[in-house]
């Protein structure tokens, strides 16, 4: 009667019978996901090889789920951890980015005024390698050490950083030794229309609403072009100023998405357990 049950369950609810990660069957489940990285079979195959592997690995010592994350080292008066990159698997115009974040204990900010002045994270590309158009990363910056979008754009900023803070709900500083769920939201203009739109959530709370951008020009011949898109995601390891001692960084649960992805067990894409469910065995 047991093995009747369990079978039962498995066809009702599939995610509860299998799925331990977010990454668990996520091409059935989540058909609008990109990709699911969650390192626990090791460093992914379609991942380049970090630039250094001696400080950004997948490692046992601070997963999210499972037994393995991605752990970046920041050395003494190093200014970068190294990076890795991937190719999505189509070009999109507008795009969702999740992942886990982790602090170590001894972890310092960057704590000085000035747009230089940050530690990065995901850079979302286009066109392979070019660094030019509507390119957007993750980072903290400045003295407040919270979180932020910096948008390279050359119709917005010829080229430099446009800083986007927090604008929604309670401030946020992130604090040490503890995991932070974070989800980015891009999406492009219509070619010659200010409305672009850049999102951003911690914990499933949204903290940047910021509208009304012209990310890509009205032309191809625009600097960015009308015809824009994303298809290459860089993560660096970059930190300036430099660490004061040895930092840690961990990433786990890496999701690129064409719709919103929320937090693990909470998101609008995970299916919540039925609470009024009643199995009677006679």
């Amino acid at each position: 009667m047991k093995i009747l049950l369990l079978i039962l369950l498995t066809v009702l609810f599939p995610r509860f019978a299998f799925a331990v990660s977010d990454c668990d069957n996520y091409q059935t489940l989540h058909p609008e996901w990109d990709f699911c990285t969650d390192f626990e079979t090791g460093w992914p195959p379609d991942w380049d090889p970090s630039s250094d592997l001696s400080r950004t690995f997948v490692s046992t010592t601070m997963p999210f789920q499972g037994t393995q994350s991605l752990e970046w080292v920041y050395l003494n008066n190093v200014d970068s951890s190294g990076f890795t990159y991937k190719f999505l698997s189509q070009n999109y115009t507008e795009l969702y980015l999740r992942w886990y974040l982790r602090l170590s204990s001894n972890w310092v900010g960057t704590g000085c005024a000035g747009g230089q002045c940050n530690t990065k994270g995901p850079i979302v590309n286009g066109s392979g390698f070019s660094l030019g158009s509507a390119v957007y990363h993750m980072q903290d910056s400045q003295n407040v050490n919270s979180p932020n979008y910096g948008i390279k754009t050359t119709k917005e900023t010829n080229w430099d950083d446009t800083l986007i803070f927090q604008n929604v709900g309670t401030p946020v500083t992130w604090q040490n030794d503890r995991w932070y769920c974070v989800e980015s939201h891009v999406k492009l203009n219509t070619p010659g229309q200010a409305n672009g739109l850049a999102e951003m959530w911690i914990d499933d709370n949204q903290v940047i609403n910021s509208p009304n951008h012209e990310f890509i020009g009205s032309s191809l011949s625009d600097p960015s072009p009308s015809n824009y898109h994303w298809n290459f995601l860089f993560w660096s390891g970059s930190k300036y100023p430099s660490s004061a001692g040895t930092q840690y960084r961990w990433y786990d649960n890496i999701i690129a998405s064409s719709q919103r992805i929320g937090c693990f067990g909470t998101g609008p894409s995970t299916l919540n357990a039925p609470t009024n469910l009643q199995v009677t065995i006679p």
